[in-house]
């Protein structure tokens, strides 16, 4: 619930056996990819983050574009939840896309959110256009590293301020914590940010659980029982990339 508002989103509880093959990257075969029709963990603590009082505050009178938006959960709850102008939801799958779309028209957001795909690659210039976002998020959409460049030119390319990221480093990294945001600060480097600031997860759900929001306590408590269920798996990050 946003005030009076219910969130309502689209999406599957549970990937067949064909999607965990193609997460996993055994099956080429995209036709049946449901991977972006899953709410995601990282997905969750996105909008945790940015619906905080202070980071929701930030966000009045500005554009936002979500990378590998999957469902829109994330970048759909920062649209009704904050006064952000403009939110540009993008992907790479034409069902996803379908999806997204669903969902924002079920939430009544066609007025300031649309749906596109967009492809990632290192050759976006690095100065963006007169269509660039203040702030761009993106949540749990690389699962290689490889795709790193990939992901922090296009976000650099359209993004004015922040850079926004949360991920489950496990996924990326065999290494620790430490190795993948030393990774990740180098990439964003070469991308062109500038800078960046790390955000406690802890801080986030101590804060988040005693919130009179209904929504915000709700994630807050399925993310706490993920990572507890986790024994010490999942290493989530939030970080912020800044342009200057």
């Amino acid at each position: 619930m946003f005030g009076s508002r219910t969130y309502s989103i689209s999406s599957v509880h549970n990937l067949t056996p064909i999607d965990a093959l193609l997460l996993a990257g055994v099956n080429t075969d995209k036709s049946v990819d449901l991977t972006g029709h899953k709410i995601w963990l990282s997905a969750r603590v996105m909008s945790l983050f940015c619906l905080q009082d202070d980071v929701r505050k930030s966000f009045t009178g500005k554009s936002v574009l979500e990378l590998g938006s999957g469902c829109g959960f994330a970048g759909l709850a920062v649209a009704l939840g904050t006064a952000c102008t403009r939110m540009k939801l993008t992907d790479m799958e034409d069902g996803t896309i379908r999806l997204i779309t669903k969902n924002i028209k079920q939430n009544n957001l066609s007025q300031i959110c649309a749906a596109s795909d967009l492809e990632w690659n290192e050759r976006h210039t690095v100065v963006p256009d007169s269509e660039g976002y203040d702030v761009v998020l993106a949540s749990d959409c690389a699962y290689d590293v490889d795709v790193l460049p990939s992901l922090f030119c296009t976000a650099r390319s359209q993004c004015t301020h922040r850079f926004l990221v949360v991920n489950v480093q496990n996924r990326l990294f065999c290494g620790g914590l430490d190795e993948a945001n030393k990774l990740m600060e180098e990439v964003a480097s070469k991308a062109g940010f500038a800078s960046f600031v790390q955000h406690s997860l802890q801080d986030l759900l101590e804060t988040s659980l005693q919130s009179n929001s209904l929504f915000i306590a709700n994630q807050a408590k399925i993310i706490k029982e993920k990572v507890s269920s986790s024994c010490g798996d999942l290493d989530i990050c939030i970080t912020s990339f800044y342009v200057s």
